[in-house]
């Protein structure tokens, strides 16, 4: 194959695209200070970025997997000779890395391409970090090489944690690598250490919670009674979920030995949160019981489980026909902000007349 070979303007401009996402990416120059070394180690680490404030940086705690695999051999001069055996039949397009490419070409024309043929059972990584995250960083996140001069995929294997699942962005990078090839000035000495930055992104796992009103009394013959909740999910002080239900009681329901109770179930509220549930309207002709008890907690939401709350009522001998049920519509609206994903909803309406 006819080797593949890159200008400095060239370099440069591939190393600025991509340098949030792998700080060691570039392409070579014929021009650089020496030949590479085929025969030396090449010390392959992962990094989480400077004032990177995504949920997994800043609270996973755990181990973190990287599968390093070698996609493409380099020469004594940093020309890239062609696809390793493994990919070979991959159908990536190395010529990308010799124009002036984009990030979004690199992912598609090389990634996207090897990627499915690295995670097949057909294909080993070349190496593998075992990183540990700490609060204060990783360690043990270096991977040596020997004769380890080429093109690189890295794919971090998906983690969780008690509150979140972590996804994380697949790359390619070179080894070995130098100060001008990745930023444009300073020395053209080939460096065998190579970092590349971890992209992640965090989605919260869901618990549910269960809201249940009691009425000591129910007149039937004010037809129906109808309370509304307020319900707020926080983390650190960061409202992730808000929405409002309601509960009506109706002289046709079926009351078993006269307990008036009602219930309803509220799915995927995100797990670590404390949930506040306040009784906003409780009914005409009905008050509760005790006046503190209109709003109450639950504390940590454990992911998978249900926490409950529990209100009671009673009719205050009061004839007040027609308690409204409100029912509001809201509109899911996901957003993704420093990696992580929260949903909210957003009040579009409800059912009185004008919707408003």
């Amino acid at each position: 194959m006819k080797n593949l070979g890159f200008s400095r303007k060239k370099l440069i401009a591939i190393a600025a695209t991509v340098v949030t996402l792998a700080a060691s990416f570039g392409a070579y120059s014929v021009n650089a200070a020496g030949h590479i070394d085929l025969t030396a180690d090449v010390n392959i680490s992962a990094a989480i970025g400077a004032g990177d404030a995504s949920q997994f940086a800043t609270s996973y705690e755990g181990e973190i997997v990287i599968d390093l695999y070698k996609i493409a051999e380099l020469d004594e001069s940093g020309n890239i000779k062609g696809l390793t055996p493994d990919f070979a039949n991959s159908g990536a397009d190395l010529s990308v890395l010799t124009n002036k490419t984009s990030e979004k070409e690199v992912k598609t024309e090389i990634v996207e391409k090897v990627k499915p043929v690295a995670q097949s059972d057909a294909v080993k990584p070349t190496d593998t970090i075992k990183a540990t995250k700490t609060k204060d960083g990783l360690t043990n996140a270096t991977a040596t090489i020997a004769n380890g001069a080429g093109i690189y995929l890295f794919v971090p294997q998906d983690c969780s944690d008690a509150d979140f699942n972590y996804t994380f962005t697949s790359y390619i990078l070179y080894a070995p690598t130098s100060d001008y090839i990745t930023l444009g000035s300073g020395s053209d000495e080939w460096k065998y250490d190579v970092n590349f930055l971890l992209k992640s992104e965090a989605k919260p796992k869901y618990g549910n919670v269960i809201i249940t009103k009691n009425l000591k009394t129910f007149n039937d013959s004010l037809g129906t009674a109808s309370f509304i909740f307020d319900v707020e999910a926080t983390r650190d002080s960061k409202t992730v979920f808000s929405n409002v239900y309601t509960l009506t009681f109706d002289k046709n329901d079926n009351y078993v030995d006269g307990a008036f109770t009602k219930s309803i179930t509220i799915d995927k509220v995100p797990a670590g949160t404390t949930i506040t549930v306040t009784e906003v309207y409780s009914g005409a002709s009905y008050n509760i019981d005790v006046e503190d008890n209109k709003t109450q907690t639950i504390k940590d939401l454990k992911a998978g489980e249900t926490g409950t709350v529990e209100f009671t009522n009673d009719y205050d001998e009061h004839l007040k026909e027609g308690g409204i049920s409100v029912v509001n519509t809201f509109e899911k609206v996901e957003t993704t902000v420093d990696g992580l994903a929260t949903v909210n909803y957003n009040y579009t309406g409800n059912n009185l007349e004008g919707g408003n």
